[in-house]
């Protein structure tokens, strides 16, 4: 309460009050500031870049030691082709590693994995898409066995890469499926596709043994 001759300017220090402003005590003093938002937001960059530049970093690194001048893992060219490869199988001709495959446009071809180039033209039979290939050897013979979309099974001399006998025929539905193997030390093949059944046929007569399996309520993808 200001003096009776005490006039009133407004002024709190004139009027006698105290001008102290309270305060919060203060946080222990631990030698730094408290980061703010933004300096978080940099330091997780900076972590990021440091990560991706070390990928980047161990990519080459490893890209420089797995592609050798030649090519990736020794291939001297890149194979185009014009199809879609469905399936893949690798066995040997006469001691010579190769491998078959076949294309989404009926045809296949033998490949030599020592020089990486394809052996002959390719070879024509089916009239669709194959979608399954097996090796074997019958009586010391190379073949390989195909089923596809024309609903056929056939087999192939891969030394003359032609078509050995007629097309084995009983799946009503594309094949997607084929192994080779023997059974009672005959050479056989066993495939299974669309029409839910597996088939065993003998690759020295090219005829069915026996009834199809049945059994599989849907479509049958591997043997």
């Amino acid at each position: 309460m200001p003096d009776a001759g005490q006039r009133d300017t407004g002024d709190p220090k004139a009027l006698g009050h105290d001008t102290t402003e309270p305060h919060a005590s203060a946080s222990p003093d631990l030698g730094q500031a408290v980061p703010t938002a933004r300096q978080r937001l940099g330091w997780i960059a900076a972590v990021t870049a440091c990560v991706a530049l070390g990928t980047l970093v161990v990519s080459i690194a490893l890209f420089a030691i797995f592609w050798p001048s030649t090519g990736l893992f020794g291939y001297d060219d890149v194979v185009d082709l014009d199809d879609t490869i469905e399936a893949v199988a690798v066995g040997q001709i006469n001691g010579q590693p190769v491998a078959v495959t076949d294309d989404y446009d009926g045809t296949m071809q033998v490949w030599d994995l020592t020089t990486y180039k394809p052996i002959g033209e390719p070879m024509t039979g089916h009239t669709e898409a194959i979608q399954a290939v097996a090796i074997s050897q019958v009586d010391g013979r190379p073949i390989a066995v195909t089923g596809g979309y024309d609903n056929t099974v056939r087999i192939w001399d891969l030394t003359t890469r032609k078509p050995i006998g007629k097309p084995m025929t009983g799946h009503t539905e594309a094949i997607q499926a084929v192994a080779v193997g023997q059974m009672k030390g005959q050479p056989v093949a066993v495939t299974g596709g669309y029409d839910n059944t597996v088939r065993v046929w003998d690759l020295t007569t090219y005829k069915p043994i026996g009834k199809p399996m049945t059994g599989h309520t849907e479509a049958i993808h591997a043997v």
